[in-house]
């Protein structure tokens, strides 16, 4: 991912928007970096609000979630499978989820 551009790239090519990252996720149709902060941004396909920017847009460049309370971020997990629901865990092992809450899925009751 090369921020900004949406044509394909065939080759391995670095991405300068990543310089801080600990971890990535890559999900279905979108991006996840958790950086060395604890901080985690989001870019890609915004439907159902996977990309938990607190819309359904279409993402190019990467854009910081807010948490709610605040929390650092160890892990983030992006359904593969289905149309968009995250998952992330934080460093004190609790799980914020967001996105398409068909059957119940997120865990919110």
């Amino acid at each position: 991912l090369v921020e900004g551009t949406q044509e394909k790239i065939l080759q391995p090519k670095l991405a300068p928007s990543f310089s801080d990252a600990q971890t990535i996720e890559a999900g279905q149709y979108c991006t996840f970096v958790i950086s060395t902060d604890g901080s985690v941004r989001a870019c890609g396909k915004g439907s159902y609000g996977r990309l938990g920017l607190g819309d359904s847009n279409n993402q190019s460049t990467l854009k910081k979630l807010t948490f709610e309370p605040h929390r650092s971020i160890k892990k983030v997990s992006s359904s593969k499978g289905s149309d968009g629901h995250t998952l992330a865990f934080t460093t004190e092992g609790e799980v914020f989820s967001w996105g398409d809450g068909d059957y119940g899925k997120l865990g919110h009751g």
